[in-house]
């Protein structure tokens, strides 16, 4: 089995942490690491944050113009420095959303199941027999939204935060 790099996933958050990206990007030239930057996405307590917050993770990409694109990994697209042991992920869910390849859905710790991320749908699962649970996942599966609201509404639909959703 191969080992696999540690991951550190960082949010940049406009304003609040954009003076530690070199030094993050420089520790993938010196250690097999893999950095992932996401978009901080307007949801729960971040909905109501100023609009600088949000930043276009190609802005990595502008600071740092010697990241070669790699490929992919999930959700992530990867770029490595041309010396660099490591990696470095963009996960860019507003500005270049996944939608089309999203196959993930999420169960809640009260058993309530969220086909998109974003939507203010949920599923009640508590109390449904294995035939049951089974035929309501397979619906759920198969009207997952074919696309978030966040680039016309600019906010999420969903109720929750991120730390209650699992995401």
């Amino acid at each position: 089995m191969e080992k696999r790099s540690p991951a550190w996933l960082f949010q940049r958050i406009g304003g609040v942490n954009d003076g530690e990206i070199m030094s993050l990007l420089e520790l993938t030239r010196k250690h097999m690491v893999n950095v992932r930057f996401i978009e901080v996405m307007p949801i729960g307590e971040c909905a109501d944050w100023a609009e600088g917050r949000f930043v276009d993770a190609s802005r990595i990409l502008e600071l740092e113009p010697e990241l070669k694109d790699i490929g992919v990994d999930g959700v992530a697209k990867l770029y490595k420095l041309p010396d660099g042991l490591g990696t470095v992920g963009l996960i860019r869910p507003i500005s270049s959303h996944f939608c089309p390849t999203c196959n993930r859905i999420r169960i809640a710790a009260d058993g309530k199941l969220k086909p998109c991320l974003h939507s203010a749908e949920e599923i009640d699962l508590r109390g449904l027999s294995r035939q049951e649970l089974e035929k309501v996942i397979r619906i759920a599966i198969s009207h997952k939204p074919k696309k978030h609201n966040l680039e016309t509404e600019h906010i999420s639909a969903s109720k929750r935060n991120m730390n209650a959703i699992g995401g």
